[in-house]
């Protein structure tokens, strides 16, 4: 399943791995799901002069006929991750069930 993330020139590398290493995990749980689809996540990140930063996820998920979509906002963005494709699979699972 390809992925596309956009935004991460605003992360620092610490985050990158980290959000790799989260997407890696989760991921199969949606190849499961949907066999022919492509994720998109896009990143932003709020708080850039403190010692903080607080990190926002939009993530999409496209497949040939269905879209979903879903939301999320963390100080860590490795819980902002596991929620967005938490969101993702609720979607998924409400939309396919029977």
């Amino acid at each position: 399943m390809p992925i596309q993330f956009i935004g991460l020139k605003s992360l620092k590398d610490e985050d990158v791995t980290s959000l790799q290493r989260v997407t890696k995990t989760e991921l199969p749980k949606i190849e499961r799901e949907l066999k022919k689809a492509k994720v998109i996540i896009d990143i932003k990140r709020f708080e850039k002069d403190g010692n903080r930063s607080k990190f926002s996820l939009h993530a999409r998920l496209e497949s040939p006929s269905l879209m979903f979509t879903a939301k999320a906002d963390s100080w860590e963005i490795a819980t902002a991750t596991h929620m967005v494709f938490n969101k993702l699979s609720t979607e998924i699972q409400r939309k396919f069930k029977t």
